[in-house]
């Protein structure tokens, strides 16, 4: 048994390395994880405009786990604006797929 969580903690470092960002969110609303109290995403930057963001999220009832695609129109190192698309699956007493667009 040890011998297994070793590996799924080698793994799950090791996968960790390929993302350039790892966020933890708590609130509301998160760009990346939609409606969540608690959420935990990651994000693989491809170039100065373009990211790819994964994402998973808890809320009462609902955890929504989520890919997408951000384009940033501003960034400096205080701020960013970007837009993003995003297909979510939400687990909930009825599984549905979710496709989200959006500003921030």
């Amino acid at each position: 048994m040890i011998r297994y969580i070793s590996l799924l903690l080698f793994i799950g470092l090791a996968w960790g390395q390929m993302f350039d960002t790892k966020a933890i969110s708590f609130g509301i609303g998160d760009s990346e994880t939609g409606i969540s109290l608690f959420g935990l995403s990651l994000s693989k930057n491809f170039n100065e405009k373009h990211a790819l963001f994964l994402g998973a999220g808890t809320f009462p009832l609902v955890n929504p786990i989520c890919i997408g695609l951000k384009k940033y129109n501003k960034k400096t190192d205080n701020q960013s604006s970007y837009s993003f698309f995003s297909i979510q699956y939400i687990i909930s007493r009825k599984n549905n797929i979710v496709p989200t667009l959006g500003i921030v």
